[in-house]
C-alpha cells in the first residue's frame, strides 16, 4: 500500500506542476530554446544550400568534328559502303575485309591533341602529320589490322566498338556498324559506294558534362 500511495503522491505532484503558471523566468527559459530551434533549423537550411551548390555542374563542353578515311593499306582502296535503309541498328554499312590491314587517317578541326584511339577496342599507336597550329586542325594516322576478327554472317552486322580520348577531356566513345568479308569475297566487299570519309559531329566534355557522338555518316 505504501508503494501504491508514494507513485500516487508523485503522480499528484506531476498533475500540480503541470498545472503550476509558467514564470517570468520561465517563459525565457521557453523563449530562449524555441530560439534555438529556430536558429538549428536555419543552419540546417544553410547547409543544404551549400550541399545543392557542392553538387551542381561544372566544367565545360566543346563541339568538334571529327572525319575518317579508310583505304587497305596494299593498294590504298578505298572502303566501301552500303545503305541498308532501318534493316539494322543504323542505315549504313561498311564493309571491310576480315584479315586485311587498313590505314587510318583521322581529322579533327578545331585542333585537338589526342591521347589515344581505340578500334574494336585495341588501342592502336598513331602519329601526327600535320602541323596543327598552322592549320587551325589536328591530322592523324594509324594502322588498323581487322586480323582475327570473323566474317559476318549472313543477314548479320558487326559493331565494331571504338573511342578516342583527347587532352583535358573525357573519352568519346562509338561504334562503326561493318560487315565483314574473307578475301575471297572480293566482289561482295568492293560492292557499293566509295567511302570518302566517315563524319562526326562530336561534344567532348571535362567536369561533370558528358563526351558524345551526336551524328555520324558515311559519305
Amino acid at each position: 500500500m505504501r508503494r501504491l500511495i508514494l507513485i500516487s503522491s508523485n503522480h499528484k505532484r506531476r498533475n500540480e506542476q503541470a498545472n503550476k503558471q509558467p514564470t517570468q523566468k520561465d517563459r525565457k527559459s521557453r523563449s530562449s530554446l524555441s530560439n534555438n530551434n529556430l536558429t538549428s533549423s536555419q543552419n540546417s537550411n544553410i547547409n543544404n544550400g551549400n550541399n545543392k551548390q557542392n553538387i551542381a555542374s561544372y566544367g565545360s563542353q566543346t563541339q568538334f568534328k571529327a572525319s575518317f578515311t579508310i583505304s587497305r593499306d596494299k593498294d590504298d582502296t578505298p572502303a566501301c559502303f552500303k545503305q541498308d535503309g532501318e534493316r539494322f541498328t543504323n542505315e549504313q554499312t561498311l564493309k571491310l575485309y576480315s584479315a586485311a590491314d587498313y590505314t587510318v587517317k583521322m581529322e579533327i578541326a578545331p585542333n585537338m591533341e589526342l591521347l589515344y584511339i581505340k578500334f574494336g577496342g585495341v588501342e592502336t599507336p598513331f602519329k601526327s602529320t600535320n602541323d596543327p597550329e598552322k592549320d587551325q586542325k589536328s591530322i592523324y594516322q594509324f594502322l588498323w589490322s581487322t586480323k582475327g576478327i570473323d566474317p559476318t554472317e549472313n543477314r548479320h552486322r558487326t559493331d565494331v566498338l571504338c573511342s578516342m580520348k583527347f587532352k583535358n577531356f573525357k573519352e568519346i566513345e562509338f561504334r562503326l556498324q561493318v560487315k565483314f568479308y574473307t578475301l575471297q569475297k572480293m566482289k561482295h566487299a568492293t560492292w557499293g559506294e566509295k567511302l570518302n570519309s566517315i563524319s562526326m559531329d562530336c561534344t567532348a566534355g571535362r567536369g561533370t558534362y558528358q563526351s558524345f557522338v551526336e551524328k555520324m555518316k558515311y559519305i
